[in-house]
């Protein structure tokens, strides 16, 4: 289960700016959903893609769900949509399961 930390009910937005100031500040719009975070990475699901931001030390200073709208601060290192969702990292248990599923059918 995918575990959603904030969602913006916005639905009027279709525009998305992104300004980034000094690679210590980045201000977002078009934001829909914030899907994981940590001092790290942030996942960002967006209106015109999902966004992985990397860095150190990064720090949600303000979202505004209404508006859509995410400001963090902390070194940025990268920024970069892409067409995959966020998939949770199968246990060892589950790993081991699907080696067994597959090696059974050759």
């Amino acid at each position: 289960m995918n575990k959603v930390l904030y969602q913006s009910n916005n639905k009027d937005t279709d525009n998305q700016n992104i300004s980034i100031n000094n690679r210590t500040f980045i201000e977002l719009s078009g934001i829909s959903k914030v899907e994981s975070m940590n001092e790290y990475e942030f996942y960002i699901v967006s209106i015109l893609g999902n966004i992985l931001l990397r860095g150190e030390k990064l720090e949600m200073v303000e979202l505004d769900i209404n508006k859509g709208t995410l400001k963090i601060k902390g070194k940025i290192f990268s920024l970069e949509y892409t067409n995959e969702t966020k998939k949770k990292s199968k246990s060892m248990l589950g790993k081991i399961f699907k080696w067994l599923i597959l090696k059974s059918k050759l």
